[in-house]
């Protein structure tokens, strides 16, 4: 409306219109997201944030594009205004980076860690959201991920450090299996049921993985025990809670 009528108060002259909501300046893109974070990209690109592609339609998948609105910081060579039409139930859809803010702060690039690693997604309305912590002399290279309850809209924390993490959603209940230790070089989870409602722990499953509902009250995960050769075994296990 802004525009129309400064379009008609000085006719001839042509007046850009607004940027749209799901406009992007694209100033980089990378296969790997590890590429676009980091205290150098984020001075070369205040504010920037990342933006996987397999999340807006239209868009050509398997790539991470850093993004600022239009408007917000000069364009560079190479940089191009292009829409993410975000998918509805995504991270981006849901106005949340592909990346967290946070690893703007690393310093250097990780050796044990993937670009993988480092991607927040969206799953059974959970939100897996990878973060840094920069921490001098840490072994896990300031990679932490925390799983938040998404379902009615807002973000309640209920894991804030828990390694690989393996969720699932039932009627009543959320099911988060954490990997808590290294077993002939797998790693060996804990699962834990929570309460939708509340988040209230309801029980702790030990060495138990990927865990599925089947009924109300009833849960799937795959016990991990060690064979006498060493190697990790996965037996189902039903239990009921």
């Amino acid at each position: 409306m802004i525009a129309l009528l400064l379009a008609a108060a000085m006719p001839g002259q042509a007046v850009a219109p607004p940027p749209r909501d799901d406009e992007w300046l694209i100033l980089q893109t990378a296969a790997d997201p590890l590429a676009l974070v980091g205290v150098a990209a984020a001075r070369r690109a205040p504010g920037a944030r990342v933006i996987a592609t397999e999340e807006c339609d239209g868009m050509r998948p398997g790539l991470f594009i850093l993004v600022v609105k239009p408007g917000r910081a000069p364009r560079s060579p190479g940089s191009y205004v292009r829409r993410c039409i975000a998918q509805p139930y995504s991270a981006t859809g849901r106005g949340i980076a592909s990346v967290d803010p946070s690893f703007a702060a690393m310093r250097a690039r990780p050796v044990n860690i993937d670009g993988g690693d480092i991607v927040s997604f969206i799953r059974s309305n959970l939100l897996v959201r990878p973060y840094f912590l920069d921490l001098p002399n840490d072994p896990r290279e300031g990679l932490r991920v925390a799983v938040e309850d998404m379902a009615d809209g807002r973000r309640r924390p209920i894991e804030r450090d828990c390694t690989a993490p393996e969720v699932t959603r039932g009627v009543d209940h959320i099911a988060i299996a954490c990997a808590v230790e290294q077993i002939a070089g797998q790693p060996v989870y804990r699962t834990v049921i929570y309460r939708a409602r509340d988040l209230s722990r309801v029980r702790d499953i030990p060495r138990c993985r990927d865990p599925q509902f089947f009924q109300v009250d009833l849960l799937r995960c795959w016990t991990q025990t060690v064979s006498p050769a060493g190697k990790v075994v996965l037996t189902p296990r039903y239990v009921r809670f």
